[in-house]
This record gives structure tokens, C-alpha cells and sequence, in this order.
């Protein structure tokens, strides 16, 4: 098991892209996949903010960035549901 958070955030980071990919390969992607593929991306810019700028020691900074990318998620999925 890899203890180092870095080489685990960057596993996590491949997967999750690749879970992105093949969600977007689909003939027929449709809304909830959009979604999915939405969320994905709000989890690696959190683990990315987490781990590689070290906003996990600092709960402050890491509650300000999780509420930022909270409003930025709701944001984008309510310009997709309306567009």
C-alpha cells in the first residue's frame, strides 16, 4: 500500500480521468452522465487542491476552497439544465 498522499492523489487523479473518458466514449451520453462526468471533475480539482497544494492541513483554507467548488459545480450544472 503507497503511503505517500502524492503518488495516491496522482492514482486517484488517473483513475477518476479515466472513469471521465470512458463515461464520455458512451454513444449516447445523455444528462446523468453529464453529470457524472461533472462531478468527477469537481473530485480531482478538490484531491488536486487537497494534496498537491496542501490545503488538507489547513481546514480554513480547505472549507473556503470546498465551498468555492461547491458554487462553481452548481453553477455549471445549472447553466447546463438551462442551456
Amino acid at each position: 500500500m503507497i503511503r505517500d498522499p502524492l503518488p495516491r492523489a496522482w492514482a486517484l487523479l488517473i483513475g477518476l480521468s479515466l472513469l471521465s473518458a470512458a463515461l464520455a466514449d458512451w454513444s449516447d451520453p445523455g444528462r446523468l452522465t453529464s453529470i457524472l462526468i461533472l462531478g468527477l471533475g469537481l473530485a480531482k480539482a478538490r484531491t488536486i487542491l487537497a494534496t498537491y497544494l496542501r490545503l488538507a492541513g489547513a481546514p480554513f483554507w480547505m472549507r473556503g476552497a470546498d465551498w468555492v467548488l461547491a458554487l462553481v459545480g452548481v453553477l455549471l450544472l445549472g447553466l447546463y439544465i438551462v442551456g
